[in-house]
This record gives structure tokens, C-alpha cells and sequence, in this order.
């Protein structure tokens, strides 16, 4: 747009106006205090906000070669499957935006899709036909067509497994391809969101650090016994849920809190039309001084995640002393149920009470070593926990919180070079090879006095003491219907929020 040249007149009240508005700021700025706390501690507040990006930007995985093959097996598909209706959905690292750069080869975060078929059930013990009849049916044809491909080979096709599964690699991407489970892609959204709540990059920088920490003492993995990523994820939420850092989005029905897999399906494959009514929308805290964890580095964040750790979830284990024989063995009043859902306690007892996998939270019947409560099923996200796998992980993070008492960015990286503790057998590199059946990737939850209703301060350093949450323990009814921040589906919204 062209610009009209002033007149004199018109240009000397432009500078008159100009002087006046320069007087302005120099009579402003002589009242501006810049060695005041206040503004010393605004200082230090963007200080931390920019570390906490920084984390997370030195850690973004380029998702280019994932776009472009889902692009491709969309279109290729709809051509396998011709004339049948069904959503090709990705999930897991790839949706959250929580996988690591690559550090070598055959390093990068594997690929996980699940193909959902509209009009079908979903793949469940209720609805045993639909593995027989359109589950196997569906492996068995991905399997052969995938291994017509050039470019493609295929690994391994797990047929016998809780979750079957289709195995390939491209040059660029190991993939993992089931057929009919909802609750994965239900997960990763869940878990996207809450990485776009609280205080802005704190969960997604924590899950990020615990990842490296884990991966480097070797307790990164359910198929060796320990845990799975989803599973560690769940323990960072919980914390910065607990010290009042982070929302609970999901609402609750005290008659029928988790869903069935039908119940998830339906809510995956509609939600480019309906607005999903599990959660509610990412919701952002502003940093007001209320919460000490809001002020910390993402290091400091990490040594107190690790004090949490043992001083609620894997209590009434004592630090330096081990781990008793019977500790899978010790009832749930006894114990801490790690929840993203904002429940008490008691409240969570009573809950898994209606999950249908008993064996997961029953110790007295079936040993159980870390209580992690899988938020739309109920199931055990731990149950894969053994019991060396327990004590590697004690051990691990007793060293990691007395390394970083003085939690400092040298330290940490220091701690990441050190050898793991224990040198527990590991899954072969390339577990799912052709004649390789044990340690497949399955889904969540595969095999087989009393905690505090609030956690109590943690002192950091130079840090305020925590205060409890507001809202904590909210019940709030499914149908409380809202707009979802969803639609258009994941070609337009897959990676989710950004900081």
C-alpha cells in the first residue's frame, strides 16, 4: 500500500508527537528499578522458560521421513483394503512429539500405526471373533503386500502375541503396524495435551531428560522386564500433577471409570466429527510464584522427580537398604498408584478394583512391582516390572539423587556417561527378527502403614516449598461434552502442541 507524503504542518505534529512519546519513555524509564527482586526474579523466571526450550528444541526428532511415509501407506492402503472403511492412525513418540534425536544407528524412535476399521469391534477378550475373522485375516494381507514392496522388508509378523503385530523398515524408519487397538492413539492424545498444559515446556523437557537417563542405564525397555517410554512418562506426569505444576485433564465417572475397547474405537475413529468428551483441553499455567517446581531448572526438576520417586512411589523401600524379597507381594494399602487422573488414593484403590485384569493390581496372587494406573483401561502400565529389573531401577535412581544433589547441567551430562549399575541381559539388538518370538513389542500392560494422600514439600534449593494443588481429585461426568481441538485429523494436527 502506497504511502501519502505529509504536509509540513502534518509532519511537525508527527514530530511534535514523537517528542512527546520519547519524553514519555525517559521519564518512564527513570522509575525503572532493574536491580529490584521483582524484576530480578522476571529476570530469572525467562531465564528458566528459555532453558526449558532449549531442552526441548536440542531434543525435537525431525518427523519429515514419518510424514512421508504415512502419506504413502494412506494411499497405498486404500487401494489393499479397496472398498472397505478405515483410518490408518499413527501413535506413540511420532503424535507426542517425545522421541529422541537419533544418536546412531538404528537409533531413531520406531514408528507405531494401528489400522482401524470402521463397522468392526475392537480387537478385545470381549470380542474374541474379531481377531479370528478380521484381525489375523488383516496381518496376514499386510504382511504379504508389505513384502512386495522394493523399498520395504518386513522383520517379522508376531501373529501369537497379545497384540499382533507386522514388523518392517524402510532406509529411514522401523515401523510397527497392529490392527483394531484404540487405546495407543487414546494415549498418545492424552499425553499430547497434557505436554501443552502447565507450565509451559516442563513435562515435555522432564520426559525428555528421564528418557536419556533411563536409556542410559538400561532400564528404558518393558520387553527386558523394566519399563516401557509411556510408562516413565506416566511418573513425570504424576509428580507435576502432585506439586501443583501440571493439570489433570480427564474427567471422571465414578460408576464406569475406564472405557471399554469399543467405547475407544468409537471415540478415535469419530473424533474428526464429534468433540471427545474424555478430557478436557490443554490448559496453560502462568507462573505466579505459587509453585517452587514452576522456578526450577529442567536439571533441578530432575532431581526432585527423583526424590518423588523414592520418597512415595517406591516406598516403603528405604534408600541404601534394598529391596525386600517380598515387596511385589505387599498390598495396595501399602503401596503408591502412580495416576495422571488426579485421584486420591483410596479413590484409586477403588478404581483398579474395576479393571478387568485382576492379576495386575491382586500382589497377593500375582507379584506386582511398580503401580502405574493406565488412565482409559485400568490396567498396569508397570506389570511388565520384574523383580531385578526393580532393583536396577532403585539403585539407579539412589545414585542419579545423590549425584545431583547440587543439580547442575555438568553433572547431569556427567551422570548420563556413567556405566549402569547392573549389567541385566538385554534384548538382542533387533528384537522381532524372523525366529525371534521372546521380547516382542506387545501393548501396554502385557503380563501377567499407607501412602500419603498428598505429597509433601520438596526442598530444593533456594526454591519455595510446594503447596498443594487446587482442584485435586476432581469427579466431573464424561458427558460434560467440549470442543475438540482435533478436527481434520492427523495429516493437519499429528504432531500436536508446541511450545
Amino acid at each position: 500500500m502506497s504511502k501519502r507524503k505529509s504536509s509540513p504542518k502534518e509532519a511537525d505534529e508527527e514530530f511534535e508527537e514523537v517528542e512527546v512519546e520519547g519524553e514519555f519513555w525517559e521519564e518512564e524509564e527513570e522509575y525503572l528499578d532493574w536491580e529490584s527482586e521483582e524484576t530480578q526474579a522476571a529476570a530469572q523466571g525467562v531465564a528458566i522458560d528459555l532453558a526449558f526450550q532449549k531442552v526441548n528444541r536440542d531434543n525435537t526428532q525431525d518427523a519429515t521421513p514419518e510424514r512421508r511415509l504415512l502419506r504413502r501407506l494412506e494411499k497405498d492402503l486404500a487401494r489393499v483394503f479397496s472398498g472397505r472403511s478405515f483410518s490408518l492412525e499413527p501413535f506413540g513418540s511420532y503424535v507426542t512429539d517425545l522421541g529422541l534425536p537419533p544418536t546412531g544407528a538404528g537409533s531413531r524412535s520406531d514408528l507405531d500405526v494401528v489400522v482401524l476399521f470402521r463397522n468392526h469391534r475392537a480387537d478385545s477378550f470381549e470380542a474374541k471373533d474379531v481377531r479370528e475373522h478380521l484381525v489375523s485375516p488383516t496381518i496376514n494381507q499386510l504382511g504379504r503386500w508389505l513384502g512386495s514392496q522394493p523399498d520395504i522388508t518386513v522383520k517379522n509378523i508376531i501373529r501369537k502375541a497379545r497384540v499382533p503385530i507386522v514388523m518392517f523398515e524402510t532406509k529411514e524408519l522401523d515401523v510397527d503396524v497392529s490392527v483394531q487397538q484404540p487405546f495407543g492413539v487414546l494415549n498418545s492424545w492424552h499425553l499430547r495435551d497434557l505436554c501443552a498444559s502447565g507450565f509451559p515446556g516442563r513435562l515435555r523437557a522432564l520426559i525428555r531428560l528421564i528418557k536419556h537417563w533411563v536409556k542410559s542405564k538400561a532400564i528404558h525397555s518393558a520387553k527386558d522386564g523394566s519399563l516401557s517410554s509411556y510408562g516413565w512418562a506416566m511418573l513425570a506426569a504424576c509428580y507435576l500433577q502432585e506439586c501443583g505444576a501440571l493439570p489433570a485433564l480427564m474427567y471422571h465417572n465414578d460408576q464406569r471409570p475406564y472405557l471399554t475397547a469399543d467405547e475407544a474405537l468409537e471415540q478415535v475413529l469419530d473424533y474428526g466429527q464429534h468433540s471427545i468428551q474424555l478430557w478436557a483441553e490443554p490448559q496453560v499455567h502462568a507462573d505466579d510464584g505459587s509453585c517452587g517446581e514452576a522456578q526450577m531448572t529442567p536439571v533441578q526438576l530432575f532431581s526432585s522427580w527423583l526424590r518423588w520417586m523414592q520418597e512415595f512411589v517406591l516406598q516403603p523401600i528405604v534408600p541404601g537398604a534394598g529391596v525386600p524379597d517380598d515387596y511385589g507381594s505387599l498390598p495396595l494399602e501399602s503401596r503408591y498408584i502412580v495416576s495422571v487422573k488426579g485421584r486420591q488414593q483410596k479413590e484409586l484403590r477403588q478404581d483398579v478394583g474395576n479393571c478387568k485384569k485382576n492379576d495386575h493390581w491382586t500382589p497377593a496372587t500375582s507379584q506386582v512391582y511398580l503401580l502405574i494406573e493406565e488412565p482409559f483401561t485400568g490396567e498396569n502400565v508397570a506389570r511388565s516390572v520384574r523383580m531385578d529389573a526393580l532393583r536396577s531401577i532403585v539403585s539407579e535412581i539412589e545414585r542419579a539423587a545423590n549425584q545431583l544433589s547440587d543439580a547442575t547441567d555438568a553433572k547431569f551430562k556427567a551422570l548420563l556417561a556413567q556405566t549402569p549399575l547392573s549389567r541385566r541381559q538385554q534384548p538382542p539388538e533387533g528384537v522381532g527378527l524372523c525366529g525371534v518370538h521372546r521380547g516382542a513389542k506387545r501393548g501396554k500392560g502385557d503380563y501377567a502403614q499407607g501412602p500419603p494422600q498428598k505429597r509433601q514439600a520438596v526442598q530444593p534449593r533456594s526454591v519455595p516449598a510446594w503447596q498443594p494443588p487446587k482442584g485435586k481429585g476432581r469427579s466431573q461426568s464424561w458427558n460434560s461434552g467440549w470442543e475438540s481441538n482435533r478436527s481434520g485429523g492427523w495429516r493437519e494436527n499429528h504432531r500436536g502442541w508446541h511450545i
